[in-house]
């Protein structure tokens, strides 16, 4: 296992303000006069700091470098809860692209990160997936979609969606507590639950005591499935071959490509609603011409050698089954010479 802190260092505790040491006033984001639009600043308890002003922005950077120094974490999980466009005067910017100067600061203290720690991974986090665009993804290494992380369908629909202009490899999720205990509308089981994240980056968070030695045994192996797939796919992109899943739709199936263009290999992942039919016809996109392809089922199924051009267009019957309505596919580019040859 690696170590991991969570953060939030662009806010703070107003109690904590013109302590020694730690922030000052005159750091502090305003917008019309206030730290948090909204509610008064008798009432307010926290404020963000405008990383736009330089000062705040070398005492941030500062406290970060001591603490990663000192805990010399594996993973940092930036996150951010407060969001003012700051209008107060003397912070280098204007009244009004104080949001605009404040998230070049922090590109700008991420990059610092990468050169000072280039073997620390970064989580962009902010309060959900509210600077989520691909441009963080030039200074973090995974980006966490949404706070809601639960139920199955709900993740999916955010990987289905994302994966449109992001990487797939670092869309992050979590598995969330036992989940497949509390059977939500439709039914969730434990590789259910796992393979609706793999797409992504999967991630988990539970209490080990809520688990009985049946979910160890298949966490583990959904786990290292996991491993496996993106030890081959790090880098694919994806492709959505069924309409994207919504949180409440039931009776049908729900199916993602991914495709890694270095090596060929494609992954499908379907997955099958509640009172959905039992069977659903998948036909594979941007597969190699003139080669064939190894069909495997990642639960033992099924093998069989099928060429491309059968692939796109008769397709691949995805049956349902009675352990798991998650079903993982690998399409595997045939190494032999005559299939390289066709």
């Amino acid at each position: 296992m690696k170590f991991g802190i969570w953060v939030e260092p662009e806010r703070v505790d107003l109690a904590t303000v013109g302590k020694a040491g730690l922030a000052r006033e005159r750091w502090l984001a305003r917008s019309g006069g206030l730290y948090n639009p909204g509610v008064s600043n008798a009432e307010a308890t926290s404020a963000q700091i405008c990383l736009a002003a330089p000062e705040a922005r070398e005492w941030i950077m500062e406290r970060l470098t001591a603490l990663v120094d000192d805990v010399q974490p594996d993973y940092l999980k930036w996150d951010n809860n407060l969001w003012v466009n700051c209008d107060r005067p003397g912070h280098g910017h204007d009244s009004d692209d104080g949001n605009f100067a404040h998230n070049k600061a922090l590109q700008g203290i991420l990059s610092d990160l990468r050169q000072r720690y280039p073997n620390l991974l970064i989580e962009n986090c902010s309060g959900g997936g509210n600077r989520l665009e691909p441009g963080m993804l030039a200074w973090t290494d995974t980006a966490w979609m949404d706070d809601s992380t639960f139920t199955a369908a709900h993740v999916r629909h955010n990987l289905e969606g994302l994966s449109v202009v992001m990487p797939p490899s670092v869309l992050l999720s979590f598995v969330f507590g036992a989940e497949w205990q509390d059977a939500p509308p439709d039914g969730t089981d434990v590789t259910l639950a796992f393979r609706s994240r793999m797409p992504g980056m999967l991630g988990a968070t539970w209490r080990g005591s809520d688990l009985s030695d049946g979910d160890r045994a298949a966490i583990r192996r959904e786990i290292q499935i996991y491993k496996d797939i993106r030890d081959t796919l790090g880098g694919a992109s994806a492709t959505l071959l069924t309409p994207q899943v919504s949180d409440d739709e039931r009776g049908r199936w729900d199916v993602l490509q991914e495709t890694d263009a270095s090596t060929g290999l494609s992954v499908v992942f379907a997955y099958q609603h509640s009172a959905g039919n039992d069977r659903i016809r998948v036909r594979p996109q941007g597969l190699r011409a003139n080669v064939d392809y190894d069909v495997v089922s990642i639960d033992g199924n099924s093998t069989s050698r099928v060429s491309a051009a059968d692939l796109a267009a008769d397709g691949i019957d995805v049956d349902s089954s009675d352990g798991t309505r998650a079903h993982i596919i690998e399409l595997r580019p045939a190494l032999d010479e005559a299939s390289s040859n066709r």
